[in-house]
């Protein structure tokens, strides 16, 4: 039987999560335990207000001190999946989640939520399912998001068919969608899906509103000469061994020291790495929020007095843009981390050049362009040359043509994969070296190979590893074939010498790697 006298407290509780005050929700929450041990409401609503928190292991470890005694009821199993999530332990949120379904089938949010388990483990094919489910279920506002990971999951796992099909119902429902009313939707697919410039604004500018909706903007600071150097915020998740950082530690290090004060503020994780050293090197302060909410981040930046922010995430996994819409800073940028524009009237520059930014396209983007005179991308020229290897080393075969081909598998169109198939057949005995990115791409690419009449033997699968012995096998390609307008990749294999075969389209994302040739 419920425990109706704890009723008005946890009701309170929730009621301070909703409202941004998770710190007294927290203590509400301990004074239901200490007068109820038993009470599994209390054990899931604190763990909502430390996670709020960001104190992902906390509310992992307050969902397992509920006693053995008490009832795990069907949201305590769905709290447990989220803590596990957040703590990256998706075997096990996958095993609370299906707990979860036993007590409760028909719950859409809870499928989503697997599915995304399934797709940090690599299984997108998986996780499709689940987030088709979903959808068949209902996720009320959250269709349109849902939607676009159906089509990036199904794009990743080269499930060509299926992803075609839910892309046209994604487009759809974007042209049914009022221009002007905030909308949950996930802009990334359409910006490597979708060679349209204006229908990717559309949906950049339903999410940048749907971000907005859903914070307090701190009071307008305007932006006033305060007699110091320009204080510059670089804000990503990614300031670890990353793309991102890779390309712009070295230009972080080659600021003005005289006339620029530099803080990098870090939302991601602590990976201890060498990359991770130089970029604290290379800030004058180093600003770890992780542990912080969205809201507590934009507090932060307020206070260190930060005239220019520029947001090196954008609306890739991981966002920050609800940092960015609290106008934290009274000069917001959006640079590098996102291949479109933010949509968003808070954020006032991308920076870009004239040839992925032309001025011509301003009408694409929600901001103002700023131009770099050559290139927007910086890169970073103390990085090693790469060892050197010889074939036998990676198990490809000598003496034959290898094509390389190391595109994370969401940007292998059927299209792309039949010029890939042509040059096969024209090159009898050339080889494909592609990535095995995640558990599903390889069966799909062999079967896919064998109805276009390539031996699936042609098709050489190699694994995952760091950088350095990534470039080393790269060098042993004789070329890199590119994949095309999703967001183009040759700049690894140019590093190594290697020849590369490339294309462009409309928008501003399959730009860049023409751009990045030049």
């Amino acid at each position: 039987m419920p425990n109706t006298k704890a009723l008005p407290t946890a009701a309170a509780a929730h009621a301070l999560i909703k409202a941004g005050r998770a710190d007294l929700a927290v203590r509400r929450a301990q004074s239901l335990r200490a007068r109820d041990p038993n009470l599994t409401l209390a054990y899931t609503l604190e763990s909502h207000a430390l996670l709020d928190r960001g104190q992902n292991e906390a509310a992992l470890q307050c969902l397992l001190s509920l006693p053995e005694a008490a009832v795990r009821d069907q949201p305590w199993w769905v709290s447990l999946g989220a803590a596990l999530q957040r703590c990256n332990r998706h075997d096990d949120a996958i095993g609370a989640y299906m707990q979860a379904l036993a007590l409760k089938m028909d719950d859409a949010t809870v499928h989503f939520r697997l599915g995304m388990s399934f797709k940090d483990r690599g299984m997108k094919a998986e996780a499709a399912e689940c987030v088709r489910t979903a959808l068949t279920l209902g996720l009320d506002t959250s269709q349109l998001a849902a939607r676009a990971q159906l089509v990036f999951l199904e794009r990743e796992a080269c499930r060509w068919a299926p992803a075609s099909a839910d892309l046209a119902a994604l487009r759809a429902d974007i042209a049914a969608a009022p221009a002007d009313r905030a909308a949950e939707t996930m802009p990334f697919p359409h910006a490597v899906f979708v060679d349209d410039p204006l229908e990717q604004l559309k949906v950049a500018r339903l999410y940048a509103l749907h971000v907005a909706s859903r914070v307090q903007p701190l009071p307008r600071r305007v932006a006033r000469a305060h007699g110091g150097r320009l204080r510059i915020g670089y804000l990503s998740a990614d300031f670890h061994e990353h793309a991102t950082a890779q390309l712009m530690v070295q230009m972080l290090e080659a600021h003005d020291r005289s006339r620029f004060e530099v803080t990098l503020l870090s939302a991601g994780p602590d990976d201890g790495s060498a990359m991770r050293a130089r970029l604290r090197a290379a800030s004058e302060r180093f600003e770890d929020l992780r542990t912080l909410n969205h809201g507590a981040m934009a507090q932060r930046i307020r206070e260190l007095g930060i005239d220019i922010l520029i947001d090196a995430k954008g609306a890739t996994y991981g966002t920050l843009m609800p940092v960015t819409a609290q106008r934290a800073a009274p000069l917001q940028v959006s640079w590098l981390g996102f291949p479109g524009t933010s949509g968003a009237d808070y954020v006032d520059y991308f920076i870009g050049d004239p040839i992925t930014t032309p001025l011509e396209h301003a009408a694409h983007f929600s901001e103002k362009l700023a131009q770099m005179p050559l290139c927007y991308q910086p890169n970073d020229a103390k990085r090693a040359l790469p060892a050197p290897s010889h074939r036998a080393d990676w198990g490809v075969p000598e003496g034959v043509p290898l094509l390389a081909a190391f595109h994370q598998s969401y940007k292998i169109s059927p299209e792309v994969f039949d010029s890939w198939c042509r040059i096969l057949h024209a090159v009898p005995d050339a080889v494909l070296w592609l990535m095995r990115w995640n558990t599903n791409v390889q069966a799909a690419l062999e079967a896919a190979a064998q109805q276009r009449g390539i031996a699936p033997g042609r098709l050489v699968f190699a694994p995952m590893l760091p950088l350095a012995q990534h470039l080393s096998r790269l060098a042993c390609a004789d070329l890199y074939l590119d994949a095309g307008p999703a967001m183009p990749t040759p700049p690894p294999a140019r590093r190594c010498g290697r020849a590369c075969r490339w294309s462009r389209g409309r928008a501003r994302p399959s730009r860049s790697a023409w751009r990045r040739a030049c």
